[in-house]
């Protein structure tokens, strides 16, 4: 990692969430680009995430880490679900702003989640991702592999 950038991984309370609520809406918004082409999506879709957001963590129900190089750079959300009788964290949204790619931003928060899934109890991480998407290489590289497809039949 280039010396100028010094990157901090912490859990977000809902107030984090709240005082970073542009930022994480443009990161989401950053993330459906990559991974929804042909979409055109409104703000307000964002806008209602990130309030959704909010009050799953006041529930209990989310959890989110960010990444911050002064400002937010990246997050990563996730949720613990229960599948065919194993505990889980299923990863909701994993993003990192354009400009830190590449410099071990999404592994120094995709580490800190296995730590905390690990501390919890929680058996494995799981998430879907666009089949064509660069990410799946990222995913390859921390040990993430394919258990299932999700099909798709436009009508």
């Amino acid at each position: 990692m280039d010396q100028e950038v010094k990157i901090v991984v912490k859990k977000l309370s809902k107030d984090d969430v709240l005082n970073n609520f542009e930022e994480i809406s443009n990161l989401l918004q950053q993330s459906y680009k990559v991974s929804f082409t042909e979409s055109q999506i409104e703000k307000n879709y964002f806008y209602n995430k990130v309030d959704s957001l909010a009050r799953y963590i006041s529930e209990n129900k989310a959890i989110i880490y960010g990444a911050f190089n002064k400002k937010l750079i990246g997050i990563l959300w996730c949720y613990p679900r229960v599948f065919l009788n194993e505990k889980r964290l299923h990863v909701n949204h994993f993003v990192i702003k354009d400009s830190f790619r590449g410099l071990g931003v999404g592994t120094l928060l995709i580490k800190e989640v296995e730590q905390h899934a690990k501390n919890s109890g929680i058996e494995a991480i799981d998430l879907m991702v666009t089949s064509n998407s660069p990410s799946v290489k990222f995913y390859e590289q921390n040990y993430f592999f394919v258990e299932r497809y999700q099909m798709l039949k436009r009508l």
